[in-house]
């Protein structure tokens, strides 16, 4: 089941556009990596979806609800993270997990208690006082502590350190497991490769992608190297090759079976195959290249 759908979603900001007609979906226990350069409509396509704007035309549902005129039925089962946490300065993190009891009507102190102790975010201190990762890890137990069906994060593990940064993600693939929709925007494309089953790219206020990360690793490049210990009696024609004696390098698009299966037919003595650049591939779709 699609647990976020857009159809034709629209925004404009007066005659600026913020996104025009984008349409993808996000299945249950998918993990979407949601990628652009800065001003692509990230952002506005999250809010929208979290219910916090009405589109210009087009329709964002949030398991099955319209995300705008239902938004107060899909609250309790929407995780939302902004780019930019804001809190009441004088609330400490304890006050947060009072205000969210009676915003969701349930008593989330025992996730709350887990929540904190994951991110190692003292539940004394106010918001005033923290440092740029603390309220982002408090922005993220906001979001994570009472469960919800679908997650949407804007730039997660912005302000994270290195630790921080992996128990996030770690806790997202728990979700996906047990059957959470995840869609969340980064500029980490490692990260999104690692993490993500597929990718949403969108440039100018339009997709541009919408595809599996699989789908995207076939496309692109890797380098390989092959050592012989004699002349190889046949070539491997799909591949652009320099050789130096009888080391061989060369670069390929797609799958390598083929090529692992070529160089051990010719008694190679050592195959060392990278993996696929989908970083430059990435980078590729930004700069408006093919």
């Amino acid at each position: 089941m699609d647990a976020i759908v857009c159809e034709q979603l629209t925004k404009f900001y007066g005659t600026r556009v913020g996104i025009e007609n984008v349409s993808f979906s996000v299945g249950e226990g998918q993990i979407c990596g949601f990628l652009g350069p800065n001003g692509a409509g990230k952002s506005t396509t999250l809010r929208l979806l979290a219910g916090l704007m009405k589109p210009t035309t087009g329709t964002s549902r949030v398991l099955g609800m319209n995300a705008w005129n239902q938004r107060e039925s899909i609250m309790s089962d929407v995780g939302y993270l902004p780019g930019e946490v804001r809190v009441w300065n004088w609330m400490t993190a304890n006050d947060a997990l009072s205000f969210l009891n009676r915003v969701h009507a349930c008593e989330l102190a025992s996730s709350w208690r887990r929540m904190t102790d994951l991110f190692e975010l003292n539940p004394d201190v106010r918001v005033r006082n923290m440092s740029k990762g603390m309220r982002q890890k408090l922005g993220l137990i906001m979001a994570l502590v009472h469960n919800p069906r679908v997650l949407i994060f804007d730039e997660p593990t912005s302000g994270l350190d290195p630790v921080m940064q992996e128990r996030l993600l770690s806790e997202l693939r728990t979700r996906a497991s047990n059957g959470s929709a995840i869609l969340f925007s980064s500029h980490s494309l490692k990260e999104v490769e690692h993490l993500c089953d597929r990718v949403v790219m969108v440039r100018r206020g339009a997709l541009i992608e919408d595809t599996s990360i699989k789908s995207l690793s076939e496309q692109a490049v890797r380098q390989v190297r092959i050592q012989f210990p004699r002349e190889p009696v046949t070539s491997f024609e799909n591949a652009l090759w320099a050789q130096k004696g009888l080391e061989w390098k060369g670069t390929i698009q797609g799958d390598s079976k083929h090529v692992a299966a070529w160089a051990l037919s010719q008694d190679a003595s050592d195959l060392v195959i990278e993996s696929p650049d989908l970083e430059h591939l990435f980078q590729s779709r930004y700069r408006d290249e093919p």
